[in-house]
């Protein structure tokens, strides 16, 4: 395998196991190989500025009555946010007043309300004046999406482009207001996005991450591409495993932390130090600020850090609660799912991020299919497979599309908390499985390769989700009459299998009409033979990343056919159908102009 190095200051990459030399020493050791060595002692790495930031840091969200005693036990890195009370910051404020500033990192996070262009540099002022200093170590985005409305109420999202809230950021770093940048809960699409055009590139990234929420791609694109992971809610946040378990609770963990004599808690954060991964700790206890800022006694073997790999279940707390929780757009036109649920969406995101799928069932009603698939297979003769649905104003004039379709919200909720809320509609197409049709696939959808070397700035991991795949069932799927079949897992694997043979590791998706399948666009996949009498129907609708132009240019096809349909289309279409935006960066192996 290629390894690339750490970011600078750092003491290792992921997808190694570590093992004491009995020296102060550790090996990181990939594939059964020594690959270097690295200082367990160490406490700070180098961001892009040469600047050093300590690996642990105290996050001051609802602690304040202890900021100073975690000073007194060597914590040198503060976490703060523009979302945290004025009370709070300011007592915090009064608080790292008393510190050298020499030597302490200050950080705080703009809100999702104060990421208008023309705000950033108001909002930044005020959180220096609220924590006393002149200036910040590193400026965040709290979350990838922008509200008008304030955290105390109901928030929906606005349309946004994160480069202009990243350019009135970067003219701060050029004010000396901030030294470094970065992002909090942010996926790689985001940060290719930002490598590409950035002036000041994000140094940093702030996300969740546990033993049941390890980011394992995410952490290797931002390795890759010199940028530090920092960890919130590393203890999971009441994020619970298949036993019902939570962190502090999971036997594995407590088996390893009694093997080495310690505490579950200094596990995990030991499992942080061994990836190469800063952290935030947050507590009121003054017993754990002695355990967080102490420096470790013991190593994790290689035995320990696998049976923590397998712990990952891709469960995200907080993901689930913004991302998912959080109307789309802001546009009361979306009709809420009958059959939706909390639990249907969870699954969802987390099937696709591990498996590569998810089976919606029966999202439609019986009414709801027949209407969907008397419109959709107008598009189609007898003898087609496809049915490409480019005719957009046919489509634009039917609300039916808008609402349960391209818009559907279960569905919306899903591929934006993979995608990003700002992705778009590909491609919209009916597929039909004739009588007597032979095996198709397996394929798989990447489209965008060579894109690296043409657009010379870096995408996401080839596993890491570009294009969400959602077939609408509009007849039931049987074995009989050539239902989808995927290869689990196939996009996190190095798999070519061949074309027209059936792979034997496949599993095949039955289901009733209504239901939907959800998709990595990068797993293997295809259609069984139909040996039935009658053709096999579906509505194939498929997003892909906001930053790259979609296969169907549908804003230009609308604009050349009825320009005054426009008017017409809630705020959430227009944005899926890219009406009204700037250039996109990518598609194929050329820049768009």
């Amino acid at each position: 395998m290629t390894l690339l190095p750490p970011p600078t200051g750092s003491t290792s990459i992921t997808n190694y196991s570590a093992c004491t030399t009995g020296a102060g020493e550790a090996l990181a050791v990939i594939d059964n190989k020594v690959m270097f060595a690295i200082n367990t002692g160490y406490e700070s790495h180098t961001l892009r500025n040469s600047a050093e930031i300590p690996v642990v840091g105290f996050g001051c969200a609802a602690n304040i009555e202890i900021v100073e005693e975690a000073y007194a036990k060597g914590c040198r890195l503060f976490d703060s946010a523009s979302l945290y009370a004025p009370g709070d910051r300011g007592s915090i404020g009064e608080s790292l007043g008393k510190f050298p500033r020499t030597g302490t990192t200050l950080q705080s996070k703009l809100w999702m309300d104060q990421l208008g262009e023309e705000d950033v540099a108001k909002h930044v002022d005020n959180i220096l004046s609220n924590l006393k200093t002149n200036y910040l170590d590193v400026l965040l985005i709290h979350w990838p999406i922008r509200t008008l409305e304030t955290f105390d109420k109901p928030f929906k999202r606005e349309h946004w482009d994160i480069l202009h809230t990243w350019n009135s950021m970067e003219r701060l770093v050029d004010a000396g207001k901030v030294k470094s940048l970065g992002l909090c809960n942010a996926c790689a699409k985001d940060l290719a996005y930002l490598l590409a055009h950035a002036t000041h590139p994000p140094s940093l990234l702030q996300t969740e991450i546990h033993p049941y929420n390890q980011e394992q791609e995410l952490v290797d694109f931002c390795h890759a591409h010199h940028i530090h992971v920092q960890c919130h809610s590393i203890m999971g946040c009441n994020v619970r495993d298949s036993q019902q378990q939570t962190v502090l609770e999971n036997d594995v963990l407590k088996r390893i932390a009694g093997h080495h004599d310690t505490s579950v808690s200094m596990v995990v954060l030991q499992w942080c130090r061994q990836r190469g991964l800063l952290f935030l700790t947050s507590t009121k206890s003054s017993s754990h600020l002695v355990e967080n800022f102490s420096k470790p006694s013991f190593m994790l073997s290689k035995s320990d850090m696998l049976a923590i790999k397998d712990l990952d279940n891709k469960h995200a707390f907080w993901k689930n609660q913004i991302m998912v929780n959080m109307p789309v757009l802001s546009d009361e036109h979306v009709v809420p799912s009958v059959n939706e649920t909390q639990h249907s969406v969870n699954m969802a995101v987390a099937g696709i991020r591990n498996a590569g799928y998810y089976l919606l069932p029966n999202l439609l009603d019986e009414a709801l299919v027949k209407e969907i698939s008397a419109e959709a297979t107008k598009r189609l003769s007898s003898n087609e497979r496809y049915g490409d649905y480019s005719d957009i104003r046919r489509m634009a004039e039917n609300a039916l599309f808008w609402d349960h379709v391209i818009g559907h919200s279960t569905i919306l909720k899903v591929v934006r908390s993979i995608l990003g809320e700002d992705c778009v509609l590909d491609h919209l197409n009916v597929s039909v499985c004739q009588p007597g049709s032979e095996l198709f696939g397996p394929h798989v959808d990447r489209p965008f390769t060579g894109l690296n070397a043409a657009a010379k700035a870096p995408l996401p991991p080839a596993n890491y989700p570009i294009v969400i795949q959602c077939i609408f069932m509009l007849d039931d799927f049987r074995v009989e009459n050539g239902c989808t079949y995927v290869v689990p897992y196939s996009s996190k694997e190095q798999y070519q299998p061949a074309y027209g043979v059936l792979p034997e590791n496949v599993q095949t998706i039955e289901g009733e009409a209504g239901s939907v399948i959800v998709a990595n666009g990068c797993i293997w996949h295809g259609a069984l033979p139909n040996k039935s009498l009658k053709a096999r129907r579906s509505l194939l609708c498929e997003y892909v990343i906001g930053y790259v132009a979609p296969c169907v240019n549908y804003s230009q096809l609308l604009k050349d056919s009825d320009p005054a349909l426009l008017g017409t289309m809630p705020p959430v279409i227009k944005q899926l159908l890219k009406i009204d935006q700037g250039p996109t960066l990518w598609r194929g192996e050329k820049l768009a102009d």
